[in-house]
């Protein structure tokens, strides 16, 4: 049932409250630690004209655990006075959720004067919030500044934090000035591998047509999740990266799993990979069950795709010892993959060699 089938009711039950709750209970209740005590005080102050209302307006914008209320609370700016408004939206900048800053840095951007919209852009050009970032940017460019030059400043400052390093990087990278893919491409070579990704990724955002460049550094960059990262740039950028060049470096990180996933967009390629790493019996490959679930993914897709084995893939594939490993992986399921298997090697020419008989 909705609210309005219990109107009356809830009017005398919020009443009663109000007889037994002050002004300064509600608004201690604001702050509290409890979002729905926090969220039913502040609709009763409102609901009801009780105190003042930039104060428990500005309560609910300080709230760090409740992005209801301090939503809520920001609706409610637009009906205070002018120079009430732009104290409430400043305040609502020092939120820790980004789209209330993005939504409050929009409303002083569109207020009229009272506050130094240059230097508060100034200083959101580093906010944890893109959006926040964006918003900033566009109004410094309306004021005619180079925000490029604020951002180029920071990452030439040997004081600059991490956190500033990687949000200057990203938004440099996304203002696509070829002028700045030198400094960019600098911090691919970064003692932090954090600073390193926001750059790779600063990179892409400079120059896309750089992705195969881009993706080949970083596939070879020794930190935990570069590999990750120039592997998701080949599935969602059309990246291209040799598989030569690519599988060394994946086998000696032990990224076997990543490795079947890059494979895993050619139909031979993926095989010849299953087969090396059975083969391989590495210590710390992946265990033989995830093999076997990956033959058997290629033995369901096989029919549905085409193109033939390269010499290298023809070789291996053909020795009757990497058949044999393959086969291996299918001892604990239906004889009928096995069957599949023989047949689509045998339909592409892949049969061992015999041995010359003496």
């Amino acid at each position: 049932m909705s609210r309005s089938d219990h109107a009356d009711w809830l009017q005398h039950f919020e009443r009663t409250v109000l007889e037994l709750l002050s002004v300064q209970d509600l608004l201690d209740g604001v702050c509290g630690k409890n979002v729905h005590v926090a969220r039913s005080c502040f609709y009763m102050l409102h609901q009801y004209g009780l105190g003042d209302r930039a104060q428990y307006i500005g309560m609910a914008l300080a709230t760090r655990g409740d992005t209801v209320l301090a939503t809520q609370a920001l609706r409610l700016c637009a009906s205070t006075a002018p120079d009430v408004q732009t104290a409430l939206y400043l305040k609502a900048m020092l939120s820790p959720f980004g789209r209330i800053r993005t939504s409050a840095l929009l409303s002083l951007t569109q207020a009229p004067g009272g506050q130094d919209m240059r230097a508060l852009a100034l200083a959101s050009l580093l906010d944890a919030q893109a959006s926040v970032r964006y918003l900033a940017v566009a109004c410094l460019q309306t004021m005619g500044e180079d925000v490029r030059i604020s951002y180029r400043a920071i990452l030439a400052n040997p004081a600059s934090n991490t956190q500033a390093i990687r949000v200057s990087l990203l938004s440099l990278g996304s203002l696509r000035a070829p002028e700045d893919l030198e400094l960019i491409r600098a911090f691919t070579q970064s003692k932090l591998p954090s600073v390193r990704l926001a750059a790779y990724n600063a990179w892409l955002k400079a120059a896309p047509s750089d992705k195969d460049a881009i993706a080949l550094q970083a596939a070879g960059d020794v930190a935990p999740g570069m590999q990750k990262f120039a592997c998701q740039m080949v599935s969602r950028q059309g990246a291209f990266i040799p598989f030569a060049t690519l599988r060394p470096l994946l086998e000696a990180r032990g990224e076997h799993y990543l490795l079947l996933r890059y494979a895993s967009g050619s139909k031979w390629q993926w095989l010849a990979t299953i087969a090396h790493l059975a083969l391989a019996h590495a210590p710390h490959g992946p265990p033989q069950t995830y093999l076997d679930h990956e033959l058997l993914r290629w033995i369901r897709d096989a029919h549905r795709i085409t193109g033939e084995p390269n010499g290298q893939q023809h070789d291996l594939l053909s020795q009757e010892r990497a058949q044999a490993a393959l086969r291996a992986l299918l001892t604990v399921h239906d004889e009928q993959y096995s069957t599949l298997l023989t047949h689509e090697l045998a339909l592409h020419q892949l049969t061992p060699a015999k041995t010359p008989q003496h």
